[in-house]
């Protein structure tokens, strides 16, 4: 690695290059020139697919990476990988509004429209929760009407309470994503 990422989908395709097939070749030994392990949560990430940036599917990935791989390569972190990883999944703020941007963005470009909630499930992109666990934000509805210069939609005061509370209570608390 000679280039600083913060982004997965950045370090997905630096990884990636190194992980093309090629004839004779067996493995890649990835050496990182300028400290992209800070941000080593990027790993495993990369290498599921799982682009939720919810910290238990993370976790799981490392302690199960080489049986829940997809496709047939596998993958070993070892001891002392593991628990680097583990403490920058720790200290990660997955809520950080670039990241939420970043993800937004792409759903965006993907889908040719503003992304509906279902969407980031539907296509695999990151878990909503991130939002609703953005102090800043509390709702899609907020974020929308922040960073969205197309979202007309606008409630009132009391609906956009609504809203933020609905989004804060259901799915991420009751399925504990919201770690």
């Amino acid at each position: 690695m000679l280039r600083p990422t913060q982004s997965a989908i950045v370090f997905v395709q630096q990884l990636g290059r190194g992980l093309r097939k090629s004839e004779n070749k067996d493995f890649v030994v990835v050496l990182d020139f300028i400290g992209n392990y800070k941000n080593n949560f990027l790993i495993p990430i990369a290498l599921s697919g799982d682009r939720s940036y919810n910290k238990d599917n993370i976790r799981r990935y490392v302690m199960e990476g080489d049986r829940i791989i997809p496709g047939i390569s596998t993958i070993h972190f070892d001891e002392i990988s593991k628990k680097r990883i583990f403490a920058a999944i720790d200290s990660a703020n997955f809520s950080d509004i670039r990241l939420i941007k970043e993800n937004y963005t792409n759903l965006k470009y993907k889908l040719g429209r503003i992304p509906r909630l279902k969407d980031f499930d539907d296509y695999g992109e990151m878990d909503v929760c991130r939002i609703f666990d953005n102090n800043s934000l509390g709702s899609y509805y907020k974020f929308l009407v922040k960073y969205e210069k197309d979202y007309k939609v606008r409630l009132s005061k009391d609906e956009e309470k609504v809203v933020e509370f609905i989004s804060k209570k259901t799915r991420c608390r009751k399925t504990g994503s919201g770690t």
